[in-house]
Order: structure tokens, then C-alpha cells, then sequence
């Protein structure tokens, strides 16, 4: 159900700052491929910005070997400005399928949406992607969802994390 080529989350930054990085966990569906990240104005919408370089995502013959991958901005120099839309997109860039990590819909400020190609993404309101967008001159960051593994039971909680101060960090 969630192993499309193309999955992404709208999200809406608390404070303006550059776009540094983002982090999420991915595992490649059938097929080893690369993962690149886009910064869209909207799902379906105009690129703004693309990630440095793309993270690749190893195929062992499991559907579920998650690599956490860290997507770089620098080279975009793009300013997220405070409380404006924006739609973070995960694409694969060889069109395999891909697992992304994801919860219940616990970000008020988005959804995640997919799809099979461009242009095709469609809303799945009941589930936000698991990552951390990290931006802002002094390495403020925010979190669409954030899911911590409680002591090895395998329960996770889910929290929203905002902050513009690095030493919350």
C-alpha cells in the first residue's frame, strides 16, 4: 500500500531559515535504487529546491532493510518561510517501489501523499512520514513526526518537535 515510486509530506515550518538537511528511514522495495528529495511548493506542484545528492538504498532480498538517509540542502541555499505550505518529495530515481517510514496522522501542519509518477500523487490523509527537517541559520530544526523505540519492546511513540534553538538539540 505504501511502497510507490513517489511519497511525500506536506509540511508548514514554525520559523523562516535555509533548508539544511532531512532524515528519514527508507528501504527499497524490490530493487536497489537511489532516493533523491525534492522541495516542491506544493504536491504536483513547482520545484524549489533538490537535495545535494541522492542516498542509495540497498535491495537484500528483504522488503524491509530501512536505511536511515540524510538528504543535504547546502548547494540550494532555498529559505523556508515561516508558516507557508511546502511538500517534501521522495522519489526513487530508477522508478522502483520504496518503503518510507510513516505514522498515524500525528503532524497537524500536513499529510503525506503518493503516487507512481509525477504529477499522479494522491492524498493519504490517515498517515504523516517519519522524518526531521532540519533548517535555519543556527541549525534550528523541525519535525513533521518523530518515532522513538521504547527500550527494545518494539513500541513506538510518536511526538511532534519544534524548536529554533541548536542547543535543543
Amino acid at each position: 500500500q505504501y511502497a510507490d515510486g513517489i511519497q511525500g509530506q506536506t509540511f508548514q515550518p514554525l520559523n523562516s531559515g535555509k533548508l539544511i538537511s532531512v532524515k528519514a528511514g527508507v528501504s527499497a522495495r524490490t530493487a536497489t535504487d537511489n532516493i533523491q528529495v525534492n522541495l516542491y511548493d506544493a504536491p504536483n506542484g513547482n520545484l524549489l529546491a533538490t537535495s545535494d545528492a541522492n542516498v542509495n538504498v540497498p535491495y537484500i532480498g528483504t522488503t524491509f532493510n530501512f536505511v536511515t538517509g540524510t538528504w543535504n540542502f547546502s548547494n540550494a541555499n532555498f529559505t523556508l518561510v515561516a508558516n507557508t505550505t511546502y511538500f517534501l518529495e521522495f522519489k526513487t530515481v530508477g522508478g522502483t517501489g520504496m518503503f518510507i517510514g510513516n505514522t498515524l496522522d500525528t503532524y497537524p501542519r500536513g499529510t503525506l501523499y503518493k503516487g507512481s509518477t509525477p504529477g499522479s500523487l494522491a492524498q493519504l490523509s490517515t498517515h504523516d512520514i517519519d522524518c526531521l527537517i532540519s533548517y535555519g541559520a543556527a541549525g534550528g530544526w523541525d519535525a513533521s513526526v518523530l518515532s522513538v523505540e521504547n527500550g527494545g519492546t518494539g513500541v513506538s511513540t510518536s511526538c511532534l518537535l519544534y524548536t529554533s534553538d541548536a542547543a535543543d538539540e
